[in-house]
């Protein structure tokens, strides 16, 4: 789980979260557009009332590369995930890529936090795993795949050999 909420929870959310800023027809078609987007994600993260408490979201802006930045805890980063769909109501486009990317990772997240598993529940980890991999992709063609986002696809494997990820894991 460690893997999944402080690896790629948040690899993943600054790559939708940085998607949807350079959307042109979020604010406006103004030449500030992009700095609109970006100052309505921040304000919507800001007035959200996170249980956990607030995670910290940046824009980073340096040589050849402009994200989203989020910071928190472990907990804090795989709620905002958990949540996008209500901080970022009215602005996320289920037609978009960033989106679908958005609710194949939830999808994987609430099917990893589960206590018990069917079989066809184990065998979704990989096909669910594939699909959040080609969207990353899609979205930012140089994207390199890294370990903890590949090992997604083992998780089906891991909980059949080791249990449910509850039963190791630090979110208790």
């Amino acid at each position: 789980m460690h893997d999944l909420s402080e690896g790629v929870i948040p690899v993943i959310l600054e790559l939708i979260l940085t998607d949807i800023a350079s959307t042109e027809s979020l604010v406006s078609e103004t030449q500030a557009w992009r700095t609109a987007n970006r100052k309505l994600i921040i304000e919507r993260f800001e007035k959200f009332n996170f249980f956990e408490g607030q995670p910290s979201l940046k824009w980073i802006s340096s040589t050849g590369k402009n994200s989203f930045k989020i910071s928190g805890t472990a907990l804090q980063k795989t709620e905002a995930l958990m949540k996008l769909d209500s901080i970022l109501i009215g602005i996320l486009d289920p037609e978009k890529d960033s989106y679908k990317l958005y609710v194949f990772l939830r999808k994987f997240c609430k099917l990893a936090f589960a206590l018990s598993f069917t079989d066809q529940d184990l065998q979704q980890f990989e096909v669910l795993a594939n699909q959040i991999v080609e969207k990353c992709i899609l979205i930012q063609p140089n994207f390199s795949v890294f370990c903890k986002l590949h090992h997604l696809s083992h998780y089906g494997d891991i909980i059949r050999f080791f249990g449910p990820l509850y039963y190791y894991s630090t979110f208790r």
